[in-house]
């Protein structure tokens, strides 16, 4: 909705009498599959929407993660980047339907105004904790867990780095990304944050989307878990990095020396592969306990 800041009435002339419905494209829409949980990002003369579903409530046929631009004053549709069709950014046509299951970006977008650029942290689609059907060469795989920098202008893809291989966690990107430039050799170079869900700070340029501080490709376990599941081989491990220590049986708690006993039973019962990163991989908190926790 827009809204005369001054009189808080609905601005007649942007999109249907103040209303754009962001429902618009998305197809057939079950209870709850489709939300905005993060604040449109207004750059220049655009707003900037991603989206969010309902994680792992239903298998298929859940609503596209396009992101979609649209014109500050009119609420006109300028551009849209559908990661099923990422080369494809004109406005879809009003009988046409996003396509479902997309990954889908719930966080706050970042713009670089200064080089043109809007940031997506795009998170995983769902069902997001079962991998058995994907396709490993579909464009939808290859954004999931995956920063994306378009054109603010046009929405073309400029480059993508991913934060997790094959997401079988729900290890969507979180937050927002954060601008700075940051010096180097007497130079500064335009860069970037990312923090994660298990403890990544990811720094990359933000023209290039190359990393400034190392990122290691881990190997991890591969093998167990559900019959058919595919598990990468490697995982993104940054040099800096707050994964914590690797956990033992002496790290369980409980409000009782009964609840603590039960943690501990709980903990022998289960699968725990541990803190998977050598001693190569290790800067300051630089562990990596968290791929592979299974029953």
């Amino acid at each position: 909705m827009a809204l005369d800041a001054d009189t808080g009435k609905l601005c007649s002339n942007f999109g249907d009498n103040g209303v754009v419905d962001l429902s618009a494209n998305m197809g057939e829409i079950r209870p709850h599959a489709l939300m905005q949980t993060a604040a449109p990002l207004v750059a220049g003369s655009l707003i900037v929407v991603g989206g969010s579903v309902m994680d792992n409530g239903y298998n298929d046929g859940n609503p596209s993660g396009v992101i979609r631009a649209y014109n500050v004053i009119t609420g006109q549709l300028v551009w849209n980047f559908d990661p099923a069709n990422p080369d494809n950014t004109q406005p879809i046509a009003a009988d046409k339907t996003y396509p479902y299951d997309t990954p889908v970006a719930w966080g706050t977008l970042s713009a670089d105004m200064k080089n043109g650029l809007v940031y997506v942290p795009f998170g995983n689609a769902s069902p997001d904790e079962l991998g058995t059907q994907r396709d490993p060469n579909s464009n939808t795989e290859k954004f999931r867990d995956t920063l994306v920098a378009l054109d603010l202008h046009t929405g073309a893809f400029k480059w993508k780095f991913q934060t997790s291989h094959n997401d079988l966690w729900d290890r969507d990107n979180p937050s927002q990304p954060t601008l700075l430039d940051l010096g180097k050799e007497g130079k500064k170079q335009p860069a970037l944050l990312l923090p994660t869900k298990v403890g990544n700070i990811f720094v990359l340029n933000r023209l290039t989307g190359e990393p400034i501080f190392p990122v290691d490709q881990v190997k991890v376990a591969t093998d167990g878990g559900v019959p058919g599941e595919h598990f990468a081989p490697t995982q993104p491990v940054s040099k800096i990095n707050f994964i914590p220590e690797a956990l033992t049986e002496k790290s369980m708690w409980g409000m009782t020396p009964f609840d603590q006993m039960s943690c501990r039973i709980s903990y022998n019962q289960l699968r725990y592969d541990g803190n998977l990163v050598d001693a190569e991989h290790r800067v300051g908190l630089a562990h990596f306990p968290w791929q592979h926790r299974r029953l």
